[in-house]
């Protein structure tokens, strides 16, 4: 039996909202009590309001940053990860990664600000 457990979804697994979502679903899902787990995305993220309240969103590939419907909530991620039954859970969020030689390439890909850092870490579960 293989101990180790690692989910990737990258560009060349063509990082859909399906996928997303369905990977850290189970990843979390399959969390044992005595394991020590670490999400990592990297990617585009936009703030958002949502009945109407402030929220930050993932853009998957296919999402439209205009179309909340077409993102993923990070409060949905955190969420799910509430429930995940590792001991420990770690998320680091390489978001906002602008390029000043390359310039803004989509939206999320601006410095960070204030609000949208606020946003990814105040509804994360204690």
């Amino acid at each position: 039996k293989d101990n180790n457990q690692v989910f990737v979804v990258a560009d060349t697994e063509r990082p859909m909202k399906s996928v997303i979502q369905g990977s850290y679903k189970a990843f979390f899902e399959t969390s044992r009590a005595q394991d020590r787990i670490v999400v990592y995305y990297g990617g585009h993220v936009v703030a958002k309001k949502k009945d109407d309240k402030d929220a930050a969103f993932l853009v998957p590939m296919e999402g439209d940053p205009d179309d909340v419907e077409t993102l993923i909530e990070v409060a949905d991620f955190y969420a799910q990860l509430k429930a995940c039954k590792a001991t420990q859970r770690v998320v680091i969020w390489d978001v906002a990664r602008f390029n000043p030689e390359r310039g803004r390439q989509r939206p999320g890909s601006e410095p960070l600000t204030e609000d949208v850092a606020k946003l990814l870490t105040e509804t994360a579960p204690p």
